[in-house]
């Protein structure tokens, strides 16, 4: 979960800092076309850092409800741009224009002041809130006017963000259909306290125990071969068995890889192909005209 993660600056973005974004179908889009990334300042939900950036990649097809949308949550060290920063936007857009249905990716900040290792949680002290962030300010947001139901909005993260997304989602059913988690970790790992070591707390915010008891989210669990990043070895499987029929045997992956964006890179088409089938979406060879 702490291992530096190596970054290939993608000099290809164009990067708009906004305040929020409009839902707009825009011009027609032809198939040699890219997406778009933007970055939205988007308030807080605590007051020790008021603003947190998120940045968004959208497809070049058309704005709408049906459109999936996938909020993908770092890692610790990390911040939002990671995985854009790893080539994301151009290995998005290679999966999009070979006819896999395509999808919005909002990368929020996961980064707290009073808790460097947040959980993507809200810390008990209430001084880093990171779930309340995501929920009622960021899917706004990213979303717009055309707000997605929740078999077309997963959550999805790498290590601290695979647990993040797990917990998220079991916390909030009725928000998210599915989840993906790269290299993640299901167990409680708190070293700055977000729960302040409170069993109550804990227990709130603990996947191993949530998914005894909701059974209506979809789970796709991927982790590398050679990843020796001690919170999260093992973890895959061991939650697989413990979601049962809450996730698929083909979307648990064991692949070639080590603990960095280069494996979530890897396993992105098998991500893709899962976002499609949760959400219903079909590809096709050309990407649609506005």
């Amino acid at each position: 979960m702490r291992a530096p993660i190596p970054k290939a600056i993608a000099a290809f973005l164009a990067v708009s800092v906004v305040l929020a974004l409009p839902a707009t179908a825009g011009a027609p889009i032809a198939l040699g076309d890219t997406g778009r990334v933007t970055v939205l300042h988007v308030a807080s939900a605590d007051t020790d850092v008021p603003i947190r950036d998120v940045w968004v990649y959208r497809p070049p097809v058309p704005d709408s409800a049906a459109l999936p949308v996938v909020y993908f949550l770092h890692g610790l060290p990390g911040q939002a741009s990671d995985l854009f920063e790893a080539g994301g936007a151009a290995a998005l857009d290679a999966l999009f224009t070979s006819g896999v249905p395509p999808f919005v990716l909002a990368a929020p900040t996961g980064s707290g002041n009073a808790h460097g290792d947040t959980e993507w949680a809200d810390s008990v002290d209430g001084r880093d809130r990171l779930e309340t962030y995501l929920v009622d300010r960021v899917i706004p947001a990213v979303e717009g006017s055309h707000r997605r139901n929740r078999a077309h909005r997963i959550i999805a993260g790498f290590s601290m963000g695979g647990y993040g997304a797990a917990n998220i989602a079991l916390r909030h059913p009725d928000v998210f259909g599915a989840v993906g988690a790269f290299a993640g970790y299901f167990h409680i790992d708190d070293p700055d306290a977000v729960f302040g070591h409170d069993p109550n707390a804990e227990n709130a915010n603990d996947p191993e125990s949530l998914i005894t008891t909701v059974h209506n989210v979809r789970f796709w669990l991927a982790d590398g071969d050679q990843d020796d990043e001690p919170v999260v070895r093992g973890e895959t499987p061991r939650f697989a068995a413990l979601a049962g029929g809450s996730v698929d045997p083909r979307d648990v992956v064991i692949a070639p890889g080590h603990h960095d964006y280069t494996f979530v890179q890897s396993v992105l088409p098998a991500f893709a192909a899962f976002v499609a089938r949760v959400s219903g979406s079909r590809g096709s060879s050309t990407l649609p005209r506005g």
